[in-house]
C-alpha cells in the first residue's frame, strides 16, 4: 500500500478538476493543509478502499461544487473545514474527541451558500462543530441549515461541542437529529400587529365582510401563527 504524507506545516492544493485515484488501499496522512479549490472533483478508490487521516487542516473553498471522497476519512484531531460547496464521504466518517468540522455560513442554499458534509453512512462523532459567518451576514430567526446529511439519521455519538457565532439578541441557534441527519435552526422574535377592518353599515340581515391583516414588522419569521375572531352575539358565521 501506498501512503502519501504532508508534513506539518506543508500543504497539498488541487486546483484542477478532475479524479485522484486512491489505488489498491493508498492512503493521505495530513498534518498540513490541504486545499480543494477546483470544481468537479472526485478522489475514488481503485481497487481496495484507501483511507484519509487528518490532524491537520482539510478544506475545500472556492468552489460550490461537490467534492465526492471514495475513501474512509478519520477526523483524528484537525480540522475539516467547507468553506463553499459539499463534501460527500462514500466510506466511513470519524471524528475524534479533538477534531473539529467547520462550516461557512453566507446564505441558506445548502452548497452555494453554506458549507454541507454528507455521508453514505453511520457517521462516529465526537469534538466540537464550529459555524462561522461570511462578512457582514447573519442569519435571521427560522432559517434552517441541513449541515449534515445522513441518508437515515444514524449516527454515532455525537458533536460535544457546538460553537456558533454571536446573533443579535434574542437570535439564537438550535441543533437537533432527524431522519435526514443534523439540521441547525435560527430562533428569533417577531412583531406582530392585527388590525381587522369592515363597513361602516350594514342592511339588516345582510352579509358583512370583515378584514383581518396581520403584519411582522421584525426581518425574524413568525411560525404557527393561529388568529382567533369571536363574532358577536347575534352573527353567524359564513366563511373564512
Amino acid at each position: 500500500n501506498r501512503t502519501f504524507g504532508v508534513l506539518s506545516g506543508g500543504g497539498f492544493g488541487q486546483t484542477g478538476d478532475g479524479v485522484l485515484s486512491f489505488s489498491n488501499g493508498a492512503s493521505l496522512n495530513n498534518a498540513g493543509t490541504v486545499e480543494i479549490s477546483s470544481p468537479f472533483t472526485s478522489w475514488l478508490n481503485s481497487g481496495a478502499a484507501g483511507s484519509i487521516v487528518n490532524t491537520g487542516i482539510f478544506k475545500k473553498t472556492t468552489s460550490t461544487d461537490q467534492l465526492q471522497i471514495g475513501p474512509a476519512f478519520d477526523n483524528n484531531g484537525g480540522s475539516l473545514e467547507i468553506h463553499k460547496g459539499d463534501i460527500s464521504i462514500d466510506g466511513t466518517f470519524t471524528q475524534t474527541a479533538a477534531g473539529t468540522l467547520k462550516l461557512l455560513f453566507a446564505g441558506t442554499v445548502p452548497g452555494l451558500e453554506f458549507g454541507r458534509l454528507s455521508v453514505s453512512s453511520t457517521p462516529t462523532l465526537d469534538g466540537t462543530i464550529h459555524i462561522f459567518l461570511d462578512g457582514a451576514y447573519e442569519p435571521v430567526g427560522g432559517n434552517e441549515f441541513r449541515v449534515l446529511f445522513v441518508p437515515d439519521g444514524s449516527h454515532t455519538g455525537d458533536f460535544s461541542t457546538y460553537t456558533y457565532p454571536s446573533l443579535t439578541p434574542p437570535r439564537a441557534f438550535s441543533s437537533a437529529w432527524d431522519a435526514n441527519g443534523l439540521l441547525l435552526t435560527v430562533s428569533g422574535s417577531a412583531d406582530l400587529t392585527i388590525t381587522k377592518t369592515g363597513p361602516p353599515t350594514v342592511l339588516e340581515s345582510g352579509a358583512i365582510t370583515y378584514t383581518l391583516t396581520v403584519n411582522n414588522a421584525d426581518p425574524d419569521q413568525a411560525n404557527s401563527v393561529e388568529v382567533t375572531d369571536t363574532l358577536p352575539a347575534g352573527h353567524t358565521g359564513i366563511s373564512a
